[in-house]
């Protein structure tokens, strides 16, 4: 009786390790621990732009950056510059690269957006304007 109850044990506690270890292998590779928007501040000045999406994970995201009628994507990393106690994300390829823009961040200089999409996405329906679809007018687009 008691070989019996030790193997229901070990069943039960290996299938929990199993879904355990699934779960944390998940976790780690995806992007979605972090879902945010980025917003223009003055948008009196740059209206061409909409909001950004930013999607990130434990180690690595995606910034979708949206200009006019395409969608730009790029590869995101949080840099920390750890004498200062600050962080920030940055698209940079190289790490150095990304110190040195999260250090003149901190200096109070303006970020150069120098990077270069993994993607580029084309949204044929913003090409020529958004259509209103809810027509006041009576008549049919």
């Amino acid at each position: 009786m008691e070989h019996r109850k030790y193997r229901k044990f070990i069943a039960s506690g290996s299938i929990v390790s199993i879904v355990s270890f699934i779960l944390v292998c998940i976790s780690f590779t995806s992007d979605d621990w972090i879902d945010a928007k980025g917003s223009v501040v003055n948008k009196s000045i740059v209206d061409h732009y909409l909001d950004s999406i930013i999607h990130y994970g434990l180690f690595r995201g995606i910034l979708t950056r949206k200009i006019l009628s395409s969608s730009m994507i790029y590869h995101i990393y949080f840099t920390c510059v750890w004498e200062e106690n600050l962080c920030a994300w940055s698209c940079l390829k190289d790490e150095d690269s990304r110190l040195h823009e999260v250090k003149a961040l901190i200096r109070g200089r303006k970020p150069t957006f120098s990077c270069s999409p993994i993607s580029v996405l084309v949204w044929p329906e913003l090409r020529f304007g958004i259509q209103d679809r809810n027509n006041t007018n009576g008549q049919d687009d």
